[in-house]
């Protein structure tokens, strides 16, 4: 497979994302296509969660990207993806919410109130109480 990091052709990009996303089980490399500054990039990694099977490891980058304060289309698309992992991905939101500052928190009600379980339901409500009002 080829590498890249710094290819500047987004469908080169999009077919190296596409691997990525067959192979499976390198949460790195697809999380990596979550920070790509083309969104239609973006949007298929978050799209490609659905058959990719390292989604544990997965959440942990995700999470971690929600902190990023720097580049908020690489927190965008993680909150998305999160919601895309659905209930797998609630309790570790859960732990690291008690973390986060205020715009990760919102981000983590975003995903929230896209997985239709009753965790989630728990975890927005817990987040409806949040002293930030951005977050509520």
């Amino acid at each position: 497979m080829m590498n890249p990091v710094g290819e500047t052709s987004v469908d080169a990009r999009r077919r190296y994302l596409t691997a990525v996303i067959a192979e499976g089980n390198d949460a790195h490399a697809l999380s990596a296509f979550f920070r790509d500054a083309d969104w239609r990039v973006r949007e298929e990694a978050v799209r490609g969660i659905r058959s990719f099977r390292a989604k544990e490891a997965l959440t942990t980058i995700l999470i971690e990207a929600l902190s990023n304060t720097q580049d908020i289309a690489y927190r965008n698309a993680a909150a998305m993806g999160l919601a895309v992992i659905g209930s797998h991905g609630v309790v570790p939101m859960q732990e690291a919410a008690k973390y986060m500052d205020a715009d990760a928190r919102k981000l983590v009600a975003e995903a929230c109130a896209n997985i239709p379980t009753g965790a989630a339901v728990t975890l927005l409500i817990d987040l409806s109480h949040d002293a930030d009002p951005n977050v509520r």
